[in-house]
């Protein structure tokens, strides 16, 4: 695991006089949106007055708009900002600019400053979330609006996730995080900001459609189905969601019924048999996350759920499964169940490189690996064009689109994840955090055994 020095710079700024807000409620519309505002923060959101609410701020127009509205609502307000140190003087001009506005209504700001090299979109958004969870309040105020959902709802369906998924989209609030602004188009936080004759500030980056698909989305997708909606897409996607909600949780109630069949820990095919299709697909889901024992994250492709429902629905009596991360989809005497991938024990340490710490590996025990029969493997970080067959794949893919597919959140750091490989292919990946990675066997492999304990920043002892 890469280990990166992080500085926190807290700056608690002596209380100020808060500007006059005689330039307040200049428009109708600015006063329509406070109240849509209060309004979300107390019944959606569930922030009481005299609640604590760490606000992150960045100073662009959807956080400046969160921080000028939530200074003047009836909770106490505590900013945190951050200072990734990756454009140069505009990236610590963004902070200047949040401290100046926090003082403005004498609230404490604290810059947190990254410390380590370049970094990935995957490193900050970790690093950002684990800051903002260890700062002391009750809520997260994060500025997530309704384009974002937009966004969301079109980068799901370019990965062909299931359709309640696609429309699930972000929730106002899930604990301790909360999203005032989700209902709002950014039209309207930009026109709070132009009528109240505030500042914000602009990343360069955000209007490149190259800089990611996120981008890509924004830039050239939205605009054109939103003319065609004449303005109204957040709103139609938002009636999709609530239907989409009203469908998910009657595919809820359906997969706890029938998982109340199980015995054991296996359910009987009849049972699944005979439930509906979307049943039957959240139960197979519940069923591997169950198995990888993961932090939430683990997540089974939908052609690989849609391709395990029609084996689990023909014929045969006995088989077995792999999906993704390990997990075993196993079928026999009339019922099916997950299993976990083999534990691993710690047996030894082999040094792959100073940035990834020590990583203990036993060649010649725990998991089980398709390998060729002759040739030399090689224990390494993963490397730019590393190709992954995986078991759910009829052929090899990118390593870095497997992993980001499995939502690991190292995804984009290439020193962050061990390989273990023949030649160019490889044979198996170990995240730091998830479970091992498995490539597909293929005609004439054999099988080695490797057993991975840990992964440890460098200078631990492992």
């Amino acid at each position: 695991m890469l280990a990166l020095a992080i500085r926190r710079a807290s700056t608690l700024l002596p209380p100020a006089a808060p500007t006059l807000r005689s330039a307040r409620f200049a428009t109708d519309a600015s006063r329509a949106l406070e109240q849509r505002f209060d309004a979300a923060l107390k019944d959606d959101c569930g922030v009481r007055a005299n609640d604590t609410v760490v606000a992150a701020i960045s100073g662009g127009i959807d956080s400046t708009c969160l921080l000028h509205l939530l200074a003047r609502a009836e909770c106490r307000v505590k900013v945190v900002t951050f200072d990734h140190r990756q454009r140069g003087a505009a990236s610590t001009e963004d902070a200047a600019f949040v401290q100046r506005l926090a003082a403005r209504y004498g609230l404490e700001c604290d810059t947190h400053v990254w410390e380590g090299d370049k970094g990935t979109a995957d490193q900050f958004r970790n690093w950002r979330r684990r800051t903002l969870l260890e700062t002391e309040g009750d809520h997260v105020a994060t500025a997530h609006h309704a384009d974002d959902e937009t966004e969301l709802f079109l980068l799901r369906l370019s990965r062909g996730a299931r359709l309640t998924k696609v429309l699930g989209g972000m929730r106002m609030r899930k604990p301790p995080f909360v999203r005032p602004l989700l209902r709002e188009p950014k039209r309207e936080l930009r026109q709070y900001l132009e009528d109240n004759n505030e500042e914000w500030r602009d990343d360069a980056s955000n209007d490149d459609p190259s800089y990611g698909k996120r981008n890509q989305a924004r830039l050239e997708v939205v605009p054109p189905l939103d003319e065609l909606c004449e303005g109204g897409l957040s709103t139609k996607l938002d009636n999709l969601r609530r239907q989409a909600e009203a469908v998910q949780a009657w595919v809820d109630a359906e997969a706890d019924t029938v998982l109340a069949a199980r015995r054991s820990g296996a359910l009987p095919l009849a049972a699944y048999r005979e439930a509906p299709e979307p049943v039957r697909l959240e139960v197979l889901d519940r069923l591997a996350a169950e198995a990888a024992a993961t932090d939430g994250s683990y997540a089974v492709p939908y052609a690989v759920l849609c391709d395990a429902d029609a084996k689990l629905c023909g014929g045969e009596a006995e088989w077995t499964l792999s999906l993704p991360r390990g997990v075993l989809l196993k079928v026999g005497h009339g019922a099916l169940s997950c299993a976990e991938p083999p534990p691993s024990r710690s047996v030894g340490r082999v040094r792959i490189d100073g940035r990834l710490g020590h990583l203990s590996v036993d060649v010649g025990r725990g998991l089980a690996v398709p390998a060729p029969a002759d040739g030399p493997l090689d224990l390494r970080p993963r490397q730019a064009g590393d190709r992954f067959r995986a078991p759910w794949r009829d052929a090899p893919q990118k390593l870095s689109t497997v992993l980001r597919g499995q939502r690991i959140r190292s995804a984009d750091d290439r020193a962050a994840t061990v390989v273990l490989a023949c030649g160019e292919r490889v044979l198996a990946a170990f995240p730091p955090a998830g479970d091992a990675l498995v490539c597909a066997a293929e005609d004439g492999d054999g099988e080695v055994l490797v057993d991975v304990a840990s992964t440890a920043s460098e200078g631990e002892d492992a």
